[in-house]
């Protein structure tokens, strides 16, 4: 018998086993996520994290009203805060399925937005906050707690675990100085994962603000 007869008739006899050892196997196949991320899509949670203000001004912070929403957060000057004001600021995230696996950590962080330039990494804190001007965030409007504080490096980032505790809804944002600069400061709201398994990818949110006289 020939080679090219041989080959023939292994080939036939496979393609007749193939659909018992298909069913005997049963092998689940994993969605394309799942085999992008390395680990089963249907564990992931799906999350997102939105920060909204009031920045047209109407006394309502409104997720559908187009003049709250969109370029014009992210557009300088951003949300205008006068010195010696307070405005609200609200954190909404979702997430479709609780994880047990790991920590859901929310992390809010006030940052400095300045041109870059050949001095760029060389400003003193003075120098920075008189381009940026100077904000505090607060917990409540009666400002017993105080979270952030653009004017201290110390105090730029604070995290919240959500299985300690949950994470405030609702920010209180005062004006301290002037900044020279309009959005020259960036609040940032981001929703991420501590746990040791990847459980989903992280969201953000930012706005700019404008400390005004």
């Amino acid at each position: 018998m020939s080679i090219k007869k041989v080959a023939f008739l292994y080939s036939r006899q496979l393609r007749l086993l193939f659909p018992v050892l298909c069913a005997l196997l049963v092998i689940p196949a994993e969605p394309a996520a799942a085999q992008w991320f390395g680990y089963n899509a249907r564990e992931v949670e799906a999350v997102k994290i939105d920060l909204d203000a009031d920045f047209n001004g109407d006394g309502v912070i409104d997720n559908h009203d187009p003049a709250d929403n969109g370029r014009v957060q992210i557009t300088p000057p951003g949300l205008v805060i006068p010195v010696g004001g307070l405005n609200e600021a609200r954190i909404r995230y979702k997430i479709r399925r609780p994880d047990r696996r790991g920590d859901t950590v929310v992390n809010l962080e006030i940052r400095p937005v300045l041109p870059r330039g050949k001095h760029e990494g060389q400003r003193s804190l003075e120098e920075e906050k008189r381009m940026t001007g100077r904000l505090r965030v607060w917990s409540d409007r009666s400002k017993r707690r105080l979270l952030l504080d653009s004017g201290d490096p110390n105090k730029r980032h604070v995290r919240f675990v959500r299985e300690e505790g949950p994470a405030p809804q609702q920010l209180f944002i005062e004006g301290v100085a002037p900044s020279a600069i309009e959005g020259s400061l960036q609040l940032i709201a981001s929703i991420s994962n501590r746990g040791k398994v990847a459980r989903f990818a992280g969201s953000k949110d930012y706005i700019l603000l404008t400390v005004r006289r």
